[in-house]
């Protein structure tokens, strides 16, 4: 019996393998690439419109359904005050919680390089404005136009910056009233009664 003679590819065709799997390789790393950066712009990390270190804040106002509210805090102090009501016990983890949204403002959508068009978009006559006040004296303020009927997204711009861009209800929903970020009284336990 003859024995069969294996066939081997020669050098030049391993190496031409090879490349075929490294070129195979590139391609699906590129893809996976395009696609994590196509993730990660849907899922708002997009263009940063205000940044604001926190513990830099010493004060912010805004307005909500016609009352104006505003927090303060002592540089001695971490804790948050409610201005029009001192006495009043707030949830400070909320009020943080809040002025945490107002510091680090990203959007996926500029729809103007200027302010031109600010009456357009209702930034003539904002329906929700928040201004911070740092440290150093520095002001920072938010505007909310109108909202935009077919996303429910707001118009927004920040005082400076003349770009006007969009911002997901999100934004806007994360807002309330003092009286909402009031503490809750301890619940009675049965030995009180």
């Amino acid at each position: 019996m003859e024995k069969k003679k294996k066939k081997t590819i020669p050098g030049w065709g391993r190496i031409l393998i090879l490349l075929a799997v490294l070129a195979v390789f590139a391609g699906t790393y590129a893809g996976l690439k395009a696609y994590n950066e196509k993730q990660a712009e849907e899922n708002g990390s997009g263009t940063v419109m205000l940044s604001v270190n926190m513990s830099k804040v010493v004060s912010f106002t805004y307005e909500l359904d016609g009352a104006v509210y505003t927090f303060t805090r002592d540089d001695s102090k971490s804790d948050w005050v409610y201005q029009q009501d001192p006495s009043l016990e707030l949830d400070q983890d909320a009020v943080t919680g809040m002025l945490s949204t107002a510091t680090a403002v990203s959007t996926d959508q500029i729809v103007a390089e200027n302010l031109d068009q600010a009456a357009e978009f209702g930034l003539d006559d904002p329906s929700f404005t928040v201004t911070m006040v740092l440290k150093d004296g520095t002001v920072k303020t938010l505007y909310l136009g109108s909202v935009n009927a077919m996303t429910s997204d707001y118009y927004a711009s920040v005082e400076g910056d003349g770009q006007i861009f969009t911002l997901n209800q999100d934004f806007y929903n994360a807002f309330t009233s003092a009286e909402e970020l009031a503490e809750a009284p301890p619940a009675l336990s049965s030995s009180s009664y």
